[in-house]
């Protein structure tokens, strides 16, 4: 249950409640263990390897394998820092049967993407390897079963290529070498004192990373990498049987070793003082507070563990809930907050409370979350709040359950990999929805009330500070820190008042309009229809999700239509309506109306269009179509919710030019677009312009013709529901015909070279941004060819920057495309490196580029655009997918019976049409170059 709410109450999804047609779970006592699912064919050949195989079939034709390893950076031995790491990139540099380079050579050739497709991580007590599949190629499934045999028990070492791969390493620390790993590390010497998770970081010590002997990579792997700690993840749509065949062939074979290493687990160590620790960043524009509960860890192995995670969850659910509230008022003490109790590390869960404030006022939030925790412990929470939280809880379970025939295989293999490591259960979803289907309605409110005593201790407690390093900023003392801590549990506070709005979300009668058209592409499979009021309805039905439906409505328009002077207020309108509520409801009340049902909608404007993004599932697309109409025809402007909008902010801002990041940003925006006075960087003086009912009309102004409206909807629809409540909610907007369009507000992009260089920060990197732009012929095959190249040029900077010089670890490329105010593009390029190498990559990113303009790169061309085909056959089965090039589409006035074609051009198209595309957008002369150097420098 608990992966249920990480998975979706933090990102602030609301789902339905349905209790129909639930399974039939019966057990004999809450003793009773929990069983894992039926569907998973669980074994453990003789070498002790642990084996899971699924028969999934979404997506279709496809298979995803992972190798888990139950060993990270915490087994690393005194002189392998960071060696753990180190030997998940060699598994990438020769194996036995795929020497040097070969093995990402071979699997790039077949369509799988290096990075995006094939790609590992490390942690610090597991190792991962990852390996989508296609199963219409025999070959390839069987060279990818080598591979992770390969994996297992067969890289090579070979001393040049652990030199070799020093340098990228080096890169990925630069890279990663930020305010929150810093944040990280320093307060980990408190949460995890007198433990060795204190003194391992996954990327570990750069002296031993650039200087370690060979030998020492080789110990690590010949130590942990067996198959008593291993295990083989298969979930795909294939044959189990034979699966489970090549399974046992290539892993049977691998030999356990003589007298292994114990693996024990590591002990985060009890204390029973409070410990504190502050860290102060130049980097940082926040303040944020972190306390932790420590306890014991608990495995949910039994019926009767389940049920406590049940109740866990719902407290979860209603503090987090508690704290959201709070962050909405007019100058809230903390701009988010939340509490969630989950696994931390070794032998110990925590119990965690989060709280992100302006900068030099983290004190006043930890003290507020603070008031919060111990009022639910002196108080409780309240009825409402308790029943509100259950119809939640069962409508996240019923979501999945819906869904449960065509979950996505990435999502399964997720979670055996928590099971093979003990983290969590497994029984399945449909055991899971009888399950909590029983026990749900059963719980006690005293049950989850009593909760905060055994949470809110002040042994074994660690209450972490992490705020910006400025002058006008005082950072508190520990001492300070810990009289909060302490004061917090002596206050006497009042119950908590749950306020809801006891009325209807819709009471307004409304006369259906009319359907005037309707079309069929049967290209497509869409259907369009055609309101009395002028608005179009396109409906794409599929078979993906079974009961997902996606939104997404657009009009010409955006924030080109408005005033100089108003800009900054129409850019922010949408954020400022979507804050205040709608009709009788403000947020926070339309948020507790809406919390069992399954549907979110989000208003936005943009520079050329307007409209909204949302989702919903069958049962609610009423529920759903009311917000819509609603939205339209009663937004709201909350001066209270405008306040708290502002203030958060300002505390935002306030800080961040510490941020070299930020820095680098708005030079690299300022100078694409050549200064314009609206695309300038946000200041708090800029923010104060922003006028609240300005916003409001100007918003009220977008959405008061939806006469030039296209609404899309993709999914699981029903479509006599569609028309039923398109004629009720959408036919009856308000329509003016303006037939409106966007205005050319005259952003043009830079001519000539340009090279800026901005020194800002303290770690020792570079971040390098190049951009290279000009006029564009619209049409989807130049689209089709700039993207290409775009791919080809990734795998050379992959190839001759990273693995041949060692200069980085993820350069990107990508590249920007318009058709409106004036057809153009833009080509970026991105990498992180050491400040001395800059002019030397560049250099080399140049020489790749004329190269491309001169040569023609068959092999790349062809890994490029077998890639592309994997990815359309996996997308074409996805409901964003078709959402997203619906919307594209229409928004650029193209014709969407083009948009199967992206799979003929990516058969027809030669590897010369790139060549010739090289040459036609790398010979612009037109480029930027922006690199930000640390100040030192």
């Amino acid at each position: 249950m608990r992966r249920f709410l990480l998975s979706f109450c933090s990102l602030m999804l609301i789902f339905s409640f349905s209790l129909s047609a639930q399974p039939d779970v019966n057990f004999k006592s809450v003793k009773d263990k929990l069983p894992l699912d039926p569907n998973v064919k669980m074994g453990k050949l003789s070498n002790g390897m642990t084996y899971y195989i699924q028969k999934n079939e979404t997506p279709k034709n496809h298979a995803k394998f992972r190798l888990v390893i139950h060993t990270g950076s915490v087994m690393e031995d005194d002189d392998q820092k960071g060696l753990a790491h180190f030997c998940e990139h060699m598994a990438f540099n020769g194996t036995k049967n795929f020497p040097k380079n070969k093995l990402v050579d071979f699997l790039e050739s077949t369509g799988i993407r290096f990075g995006a497709d094939l790609n590992a991580s490390t942690g610090t007590d597991v190792t991962m390897y990852e390996l989508p599949i296609p199963m219409d190629n025999e070959e390839l499934l069987k060279n990818s079963f080598q591979v992770l045999e390969d994996w297992a028990h067969n890289v090579n070492y070979d001393g040049q290529q652990i030199d070799d791969e020093r340098g990228v390493i080096m890169s990925e620390w630069r890279q990663r070498n930020d305010w929150r790993f810093r944040l990280s590390y320093n307060h980990g010497f408190k949460i995890y004192k007198d433990s060795k998770y204190a003194e391992r970081v996954i990327i570990g010590d750069t002296n031993i990373i650039q200087n370690c002997p060979h030998d020492a990579l080789r110990r690590f792997y010949r130590d942990w990498y067996r198959p008593d700690l291993m295990a083989i993840i298969a979930v795909g749509d294939f044959d189990v049987n034979k699966i489970e065949g090549m399974i046992k062939n290539h892993f049977g074979r691998i030999k356990m070793i003589d007298n292994p290493r114990e693996r024990p687990v590591i002990e985060v160590p009890y204390h029973k003082e409070t410990l504190t620790s502050i860290h102060k960043d130049k980097e940082i524009p926040v303040d944020i507070g972190l306390i932790y509960f420590k306890k014991p860890h608990k495995k949910e192995e039994t019926i009767a563990d389940y049920r406590q995670g049940l109740i866990e969850g719902l407290y979860d659910l209603m503090f987090s809930s508690r704290l959201g509230e709070i962050s909405q008022r007019k100058n809230p003490p903390f701009i988010n907050a939340s509490g969630s109790y989950s696994s931390l590390r070794g032998d110990k869960d925590a119990y965690t409370i989060s709280v992100v404030a302006d900068g030099g006022k983290g004190l006043a939030g930890i003290d507020s979350v603070l008031k919060e925790a111990y009022r639910v412990k002196q108080h409780g929470f309240v009825e409402t709040e308790f029943t509100r939280a259950k119809e939640q809880l069962m409508s996240i379970v019923d979501r999945f359950y819906n869904d449960r025939n065509t979950k996505e295989s990435a999502s399964i293999v997720n979670e055996l990999t928590q099971y093979f490591l003990g983290s969590n259960n497994h029984p399945g979803i449909e055991y899971e929805y009888g399950l909590i289907s029983k026990l749900l309605p059963d719980l006690k409110l005293a049950e989850v009330n009593s909760l905060a005593k055994t949470y809110l201790t002040k042994d074994n407690a660690v209450v972490t500070l992490t705020t910006p390093d400025a002058e006008e900023i005082k950072v508190p003392s520990e001492k300070e820190l810990l009289a909060v801590f302490n004061a917090a549990s002596n206050r006497k506070l009042d119950p908590w008042v749950d306020r809801v709005a006891n009325k209807p979300l819709f009471a307004k009668e409304l006369t259906p309009g009319t359907i005037t058209k309707e079309e069929k592409n049967d290209k497509l499979g869409t259907i369009t229809y055609t309101l009395s009021n002028g608005a179009k309805v396109l409906v794409k039905e599929t078979d993906f999700e079974d009961d997902q439906i996606l939104f997404r409505a657009t009009s010409p328009g955006g924030t080109s239509v408005c005033r100089d002077e108003m800009y900054l207020s129409a850019s922010n309108a949408t954020s400022i309506v979507g804050l205040s509520g709608v009709g009788d409801f403000d947020q926070v009340t339309l948020q507790k109306a809406l919390a069992a049902k399954n549907v979110s909608l989000s208003p936005y404007i943009n520079e050329l269009t307007e409209g909204f993004n949302g989702f919903s599932t069958k049962k609610d697309l009423e529920v759903f179509m009311q917000l819509v109409h609603l939205y339209f025809t009663s937004p709201r402007l909350d001066y209270e919710a405008f306040d708290s909008y502002m203030d958060k902010n300002k505390g935002i801002l306030k800080n961040s030019a510490m941020l070299p990041e930020n820095a680098f940003g708005d030079t690299i925006e300022v100078t694409i677009n050549c200064y314009h006075p609206r695309h300038q960087p946000i200041t708090i003086e800029k923010l104060d312009e922003v006028d609240p009912d300005d916003a409001f009309d100007f918003y009220t102004d977008r959405f008061s013709d939806a006469s030039d409206f296209t609404f899309i909807f993709v999914g699981s629809v029903e479509l006599d529901k569609i028309k039923e409540f398109s004629k009720k909610y959408l036919a009856t907007l308000p329509a003016k015909n303006r037939n409106e369009k966007w205005k050319n507000i005259g952003v043009k992009q830079p001519d000539g070279k340009i090279e800026k260089d901005i020194y800002k920060g303290e770690e020792d990197k570079s971040h390098v941004r190049m951009m290279l732009s000009g006029d564009f012929d619209w049409s989807q095959r130049n689209r089709y060819l700039l993207n290409t190249l775009v791919d080809v040029i990734n795998i050379r900077l992959t190839e001759d920057i990273r693995e041949k010089k060692g200069g980085v670890y993820s350069p990107g490329c990508w590249a920007n495309m318009s058709k409106y105010p004036e057809s153009d593009f833009r080509i970026n390029i991105d990498f992180v490196c050491e400040p001395t190498r800059v002019d030397e990559l560049v250099a080399d990113v140049h020489k790749i580029l004329e190269d491309l303009k001169e040569n023609t790169d068959n092999i790349r061309v062809e890994k490029a655009q077998k890639a592309q085909l994997e990815q359309i056959k996996l997308n074409k089965r996805r409901n964003n997918y078709w959402l997203n090039n619906l919307g594209y589409y229409i928004s650029n006035n193209e014709d969407i019976n083009k948009i199967p074609n992206w799979k003929k051009l990516a058969e027809s198209v030669k590897p010369e049409e790139i060549l010739t595309a090289a040459k036609e957008y790398l010979t612009k002369g037109n480029i930027v170059k922006i690199v930000l150097h640390p100040e030192k420098s």
